[in-house]
């Protein structure tokens, strides 16, 4: 018989409180309706509902993408008394510690590995940039990082600007700059790639 795909990690209950105190902040009314994605990546978790974002590092085994309502993972961390948790999750269920929760809530969604090397837990505005180029709005919607990424745009455009106040009397437009910026963005996304093959 098949086993079904499962994720696993272990992570510190202090932090992942932390975390979800600060969701709970941040949504107000919305928190006990919300579902969060909970992305399982090399050395920790994401989670993640739109506009907000928190990583949590941790062992990991199973790298998948859920939607969980953030609720139920709150009353599990609110609740446990333990130094650390192990979770266990699978398409409608979860197992934290030796409790099980089964939900049709919980939901497995399709993950391709190119995620994983392409959105890092400690991203940069420079990453940002480069998703946004290479994958797309639709991508980085899905990803909960179109907030990120136009913040990391703002930056840019502020940098620009700075520049621009010293090099301006060399004819140099504005225009100009994010031209090359986008090409050495470009460069570095193809350069990537050809050493990755």
């Amino acid at each position: 018989m098949k086993q079904p795909l499962e994720s696993k990690f272990t992570i510190d209950r202090k932090e992942l409180n932390e975390a979800l105190n600060s969701f709970k902040r941040l949504l107000k009314k919305k928190f006990d309706n919300t579902i969060c994605n909970l992305r399982v990546m090399p050395g920790g978790i994401e989670l993640s509902t739109p506009g907000i974002m928190r990583a949590i590092h941790g062992e990991t085994e199973g790298l998948y993408e859920f939607l969980v309502p953030i609720k139920i993972l709150y009353a599990y961390s609110s609740s446990s008394v333990n130094k650390t948790m192990n979770f266990i999750f699978c398409e409608g269920k979860m197992e934290c510690d030796k409790s099980i929760y089964s939900s049709p809530m919980i939901k497995m969604k399709n993950w391709q590995q190119t995620t994983i090397d392409s959105v890092v837990i400690n991203y940069t505005n420079t990453d940002l940039l480069k998703l946004g180029l290479e994958k797309g709005a639709e991508y980085l919607e899905e990803n909960n990082l179109i907030s990120e990424y136009k913040k990391a745009q703002n930056e840019l455009e502020l940098d620009i600007h700075t520049v621009m106040e010293v090099l301006s009397k060399y004819e140099l437009k504005k225009e100009d700059l994010r031209e090359i910026i986008k090409f050495r963005l470009k460069k570095n996304i193809e350069s990537v790639k050809k050493s990755s093959k």
